[in-house]
């Protein structure tokens, strides 16, 4: 659903707009800046999707088709909520559905080309993917046998 998704959405998008212009959104997930080679089937397809749009946005720009890519961090939804049996206090940076529509709407307004929010969510993920992929792994590895653990 994420790849497939996200292609046929730009695919749509390009024969819709290839003559008057106009702006795709994507969302991914801020995991998907993190490339090591443990990560999640989520992860990858969310990093898939960044890097899919990535060579879509400079394929349409001369077209005069913007593309955002949005790659949030947690967001209180009630499927967050449920997925996690109403305890989101492992979840850091959590932001509220109003703060993220916020952000969401801005980064549209400004036709950025890549969205990451909450900010000291995407500081600590960009700190994240500095480090050795070995290292990387060894670490979210880690973390999940933690959270495994301490449900």
């Amino acid at each position: 659903t994420n790849i497939i998704g996200a292609v046929n959405t730009l695919e749509v998008g390009q024969e819709l707009m290839a003559h008057h212009g106009g702006q795709i959104v994507l969302l991914a997930s801020i995991s998907g800046i993190l490339d090591y080679p443990s990560s999640s089937l989520y992860t990858k397809t969310k990093r898939s999707v960044l890097q899919i749009t990535d060579a879509y946005r400079r394929a349409l720009r001369p077209f005069g088709i913007y593309i955002t890519s949005i790659a949030p961090g947690y967001v209180a939804t009630q499927k967050l909520y449920k997925l996690n049996q109403n305890n989101l206090s492992k979840k850091p940076f959590l932001v509220s559905e109003d703060r993220a529509v916020a952000e969401i709407s801005r980064a549209i307004t400004q036709k950025k080309s890549l969205h990451l929010f909450p900010t000291r969510m995407k500081w600590l993920m960009q700190l994240l993917s500095l480090l050795p992929k070995p290292l990387l792994s060894l670490l979210m590895y880690r973390k999940a046998k933690w959270m495994q653990n301490h449900n």
